[in-house]
């Protein structure tokens, strides 16, 4: 099973990523789509 390792770990850098270029949006607004989304 050393294979999953590596799995949760990249999962962990991606959400990192994530929470380092675009702030958490509020817990009310969770689930909305970004307004980048939105645009044409």
């Amino acid at each position: 099973m050393p294979e999953v390792e590596p799995v949760i770990e990249h999962v962990e850098s991606v959400a990192a990523e994530t929470t380092g270029r675009y702030s958490l949006p509020p817990r009310a607004n969770r689930g909305v789509p970004p307004k980048r989304y939105l645009l044409p």
